[in-house]
């Protein structure tokens, strides 16, 4: 397998532009969208970490029943698709607490997303080769962030929700594209049985 051909490596440049998109917008999608202060923002944070500690639990203890290709593709889909209500939900209500519980339960599978994408990497390419891939994707990821906070400084001023809610559907694209591509890799001829993953650290989400 090719891993720094799509879509391994457009995986990274979407997720990449979303996070970026997502640490630019975020302070101004509290204050302007959920119109909380400070404070608000310091939980919703927490409340991330919280429930990133909690997802890595879960991985830790389940992980290993999970072939990696579907555990990464429907971990971004689901990744995505909380982020999406968390910056859609303020269209429909003006309560705060949803937005904690919704940070706290996107941990689960952004842990999922982040130890199977790094067991994926680390069984496809060989020892000699480990470094230079993780080197490449790190390079992707690199250049498309500065691209994501670029399109947040300028696209934000035509509106928070919008710009801020491409993070998510960003990452349902690539789960998609994912779960798309291993399907086709289960299914070619030569390709070895892929193993169980050990959980990694997870990413932001």
């Amino acid at each position: 397998m090719c891993l720094t051909s799509m879509p391994d490596s457009g995986f990274f440049v979407i997720t990449g532009v979303g996070e970026a998109i997502m640490a630019t917008l975020m302070a101004p999608f509290v204050r302007d969208v959920l119109h909380a202060d400070a404070l608000a923002y310091g939980a919703i944070s927490a409340a991330q970490a919280i429930g990133g500690l909690a997802g890595g639990a879960v991985v830790a203890l389940l992980g290993h029943r999970i072939s990696p290709w579907p555990a990464v593709a429907w971990g971004a889909f689901t990744f995505g698709l909380l982020d999406l209500m968390l910056f859609l939900y303020p269209l429909f209500t003006p309560l705060l607490w949803p937005a904690f519980a919704l940070m706290v339960l996107v941990g689960l599978p952004g842990a999922l997303m982040a130890a199977s994408g790094m067991t994926i990497i680390q069984t496809a390419a060989g020892p000699e080769h480990r470094g230079r891939v993780f080197g490449t994707f790190l390079a992707f990821e690199a250049i498309a962030m500065p691209a994501g906070t670029l399109a947040a400084g300028t696209l934000g001023e035509l509106g928070i929700v919008p710009v801020i809610a491409a993070q998510g559907a960003g990452y349902c694209l690539a789960g998609l594209v994912l779960a798309v591509a291993g399907h086709k890799i289960k299914n070619t001829a030569g390709v070895r049985r892929e193993p169980s993953f050990t959980p990694a650290v997870t990413r932001h989400s």
